[in-house]
């Protein structure tokens, strides 16, 4: 399915992935992971993107420390060509200013840019329905709407912001007009679930690059001046460019724009997207045994329930455990009650552990 030349991808991969500790660490943060298969988040996502938007298009942000691990991800083993172009940030803050850098850089290349922007962390079961998807919102893109792909929720997830439909877009067939929720409490959410017209926070977003700098600098006129600053000619030395965008406060793009913007639309997204951010998600993302449990690796289970394993080359047994996540990689081992995952990130966080 091609696109006007016009059309370009910006790939999110700069975050920490504390909630998916121990397999993501501070050297090998979860874009870098392998979970279920033999290549990176990273490498699925921008394979998702073939036939669609060629790699001279396609633009991955991720932070300075990781440049070198990205090219390596990114390079083709029988050409040598990388996959897209890297944009560094030199210390992370926030997809807002990711997202706002690269599209910035992209405008100045092309004053008619469209940009998709999208995480490398999500799992997408049908990846012809996600690019029906994007060929949909960026026609309604090319009219001045920022759109954002909902996902049709699959259960009541507390850990997802939520958008509610509204009403349709005049000649946009699809696309609606919607208002952001933030991320609900456990009753919201299961109350989300049961109604009609509630949508996931997929975190794919298609906009006007033009309409994206205006926006930013109506809504966000610190972040714009900030990344105006980085892109001028002082900004360029690495230096600079290091002290602008340290002025920056970690902002996202969900909060900083889409959640205020009146540009905003969406469009419902039918792909099987789920979020590989925890590792209670992945009983979501892969297939069960007949008593819903998952292994990934060298597992035998016994008797267990809803419990999931995933190990890096170590066997790992288990007996009698239910809804309990085990992850054995070589230097540390986690297990944890299924229902308290989320608790992850504030563990590693607390105690150093990346």
């Amino acid at each position: 399915m091609k696109q006007s030349k016009n059309v370009y991808a910006v790939v999110l991969a700069g975050g920490s992935g504390t909630r998916l500790w121990p397999e993501s660490r501070r050297a090998r943060p979860k874009q870098f992971c392998r979970i279920g298969s033999d290549k990176t988040l990273l490498e699925l996502t921008l394979a998702r993107l073939d036939g669609f938007v060629p790699a001279m298009r396609r633009v991955v942000v991720t932070q300075q420390a990781h440049y070198e691990h990205t090219v390596e991800v990114v390079r083709a083993e029988e050409t040598g060509a990388l996959a897209a172009e890297i944009v560094t940030e030199p210390v992370g803050r926030g997809t807002l200013a990711a997202a706002g850098l690269a599209t910035l850089q992209l405008l100045a290349r092309d004053p008619k840019a469209i940009i998709i922007s999208m995480h490398a962390d999500a799992f997408i079961r049908d990846v012809p329905a996600l690019q029906r998807a994007l060929a949909v919102a960026v026609v309604a893109a090319q009219q001045d709407y920022i759109v954002l792909l909902g996902a049709k929720p699959r259960y009541a997830a507390t850990n997802y912001d939520y958008m509610v439909r509204g009403a349709p877009i005049e000649d946009l067939q699809g696309v609606y007009r919607a208002r952001f929720l933030y991320r609900p409490t456990p009753r919201e959410a299961a109350a989300y679930v049961q109604a009609d017209g509630y949508f996931w926070n997929s975190g794919i977003f298609v906009w006007r690059a033009v309409l994206f700098r205006q926006e930013l600098h109506a809504l966000q006129p610190h972040v714009a001046e900030v990344l105006s600053a980085c892109l001028s000619e002082g900004g360029k030395d690495s230096a600079r460019l290091h002290e602008h965008y340290a002025r920056l406060e970690e902002t996202s793009i969900d909060g900083g724009v889409i959640a205020l913007s009146r540009r905003c639309t969406m469009l419902p997204l039918d792909c099987g997207w789920l979020d590989i951010g925890s590792w209670d998600a992945l009983a979501q993302v892969f297939d069960t045994d007949k008593d819903g449990n998952l292994a990934l690796g060298k597992v035998l289970m016994r008797a267990c329930r809803g419990t999931t394993v995933k190990t890096s080359g170590v066997q790992v047994v288990t007996l009698g455990l239910t809804d309990v996540v085990v992850v054995v990689t070589a230097d540390a081992v986690l297990v944890c009650a299924k229902e308290r995952a989320q608790e992850v990130r504030e563990l590693v966080a607390t105690h150093d552990l990346l």
